[in-house]
Parts: C-alpha cells; sequence; structure tokens
C-alpha cells in the first residue's frame, strides 16, 4: 500500500479504539488526513499544513499521526505518501516472505496482499524471486497474539521451515 493509504488505515483504527465506530471525531480527524494528504501533493509548506491542523482546532485524535510532524518530517512525508511499491517489489531478486497478522491495526491486510499478488503475477518479475505471504489470524502488526507479548502460533516454524526450504544443508564444518 502507498503510505499515504496505510497511515490513513492505522489512524482510522486508532480513532476508533478511542471514539468508537462511527463517532463524529472519527470522520472529522480522517477528513482532516485527507486535507493534510491533499497539501502534501499540493507541495504545500509545513506552515501550511500545521494551519490545516489549527484551523480544525487540532483534534486530539490527530496526535497519533501528526504529534511528531515538523518541517522536516513534512518535508519527507510529502515525497514518500503516494510511493507505489509495485516497481519495488518487481525488482526483487530473490525469494520473498510476507508475513501479517490477521488483526493488524497499522496494515491493510487483505489490500497489502493484493499489492503482493498483483505483482507475483506481473510478466516482469523474475521467476527466482517466488513470493510467499503468510497470515497468521489474530496477529497485530509485530506478529503477537492479542494481548500478550508472544509471538503468534507457528510463526517461528513458518519462518524456520521456509529458511530451510531455501538454504541447502551446510557446505562448511568438520569432516
Amino acid at each position: 500500500m502507498s503510505p499515504v493509504e496505510q497511515e490513513r488505515y492505522a489512524l482510522g483504527n486508532h480513532l476508533k479504539s478511542l471514539h468508537g465506530e462511527g463517532h463524529p471525531e472519527v470522520r472529522g480527524t480522517l477528513d482532516l488526513y485527507d486535507q493534510l494528504a491533499e497539501a502534501g501533493r499540493r507541495n504545500a509548506d509545513f506552515s501550511a499544513a500545521q494551519q490545516l491542523v489549527d484551523d480544525a482546532g487540532a483534534p486530539p485524535g490527530l496526535a497519533y499521526y501528526w504529534g511528531d510532524v515538523d518541517e522536516r518530517l513534512w518535508s519527507f512525508l510529502k515525497r514518500k505518501q503516494d510511493h507505489d511499491p509495485t516497481p519495488d517489489l518487481l525488482r526483487l531478486r530473490c525469494p520473498h516472505l510476507a508475513l501479517f497478522g490477521g488483526a493488524d491495526p497499522t496494515v491493510p491486510v487483505a489490500d497489502s496482499i493484493r499489492v503482493f499478488a498483483s505483482a507475483a503475477c506481473h510478466s516482469a518479475r523474475l521467476q527466482r524471486a517466488a513470493l510467499t505471504v503468510e497470515v497468521f489470524p489474530g496477529g497485530d502488526h509485530r506478529l503477537r497474539a492479542a494481548d500478550s507479548a508472544a509471538l503468534v502460533p507457528g510463526y517461528l516454524d513458518k519462518v524456520s521451515q521456509w529458511l530451510a526450504d531455501r538454504v541447502g544443508p551446510s557446505t562448511g564444518g568438520s569432516g
């Protein structure tokens, strides 16, 4: 997903966790986020973006996205916000393992998988750049089980097996 889409998704989930689904604060803050994204596309300077926030009353929930933004970060956000990851995926030259938590509040998992699938089927993709996607139900963004510091069940096994399938037996050692 583009960073602007992913950030909007994460902000929306954060706002819903604060206010509940359908609360006017959610819609208003997401509208403000969209205005900031458009300001970035117009290459607005930081003071113009900050003015949008100030004019909207600096909704508290926006701090999740805007809290640390200064002039330097704003400049970076504007440049990267609409980055399309597909060309990067097509340039992969090695196998790729994409792991997602099914309950990730930060990344829109289904949409992200569609982007990966589109790239995986593209004729420009190198055959050796095989793509494996795994979704762990209940896992969060860090692939941790709900309300736990523990990794989701099966995570370490999946990564270990994926690596073992791609790395041959050790050629070193004593003999």
